[in-house]
């Protein structure tokens, strides 16, 4: 049965902003849970213009950090999206990873998620790092993941 990834955050439409960070290295579970924390933390005092943002992160595949914003709710502004790239950039400090290293890839053999170089993937198996609407992503793995 093909696994679902409407449901990758719920609370926002498709046409929600998105950004992608991958990671030069898998994060180990206990990491997941604490770096999610974190996420959230930060999207709770993610603000353009002193408004609050509707937005969301996730750690997917224990490798890409997935950051979200409901534009429909407030924009992000230049200034907002300056600290959330100073939020991954001190992530990426604290853990030892690189998620700035734009050479490589989350590319897909089956069902299974692996970071390759750019060069070294087939066409269509892998996440476009330039998507930026959350349903692009959502409508990616809906195909590539069964």
């Amino acid at each position: 049965m093909q696994q679902s990834f409407n449901a990758l955050f719920p609370d926002f439409t498709d046409q929600s902003r998105l950004w992608m960070y991958l990671s030069d290295r898998l994060f180990s579970n206990d990491e997941v849970l604490i770096l999610s924390e974190e996420i959230n933390k930060f999207m709770g005092t993610w603000s353009a213009h002193n408004k609050k943002l509707k937005s969301s992160g996730i750690i997917l595949f224990n490798q890409m950090l997935l950051v979200v914003v409901d534009e429909d709710f407030e924009h992000a502004s230049g200034c907002s999206i300056d600290s959330s790239v100073r939020f991954v950039k001190e992530m990426g400090v604290k853990y030892k990873v690189d998620f700035f290293n734009r050479i490589f890839v989350l590319s897909f053999e089956g069902n299974t998620p692996t970071r390759k170089p750019f060069s070294s993937v087939e066409k269509d198996s892998y996440i476009n790092p330039t998507l930026t609407k959350l349903g692009e992503l959502r409508a990616f793995l809906n195909t590539i993941i069964k």
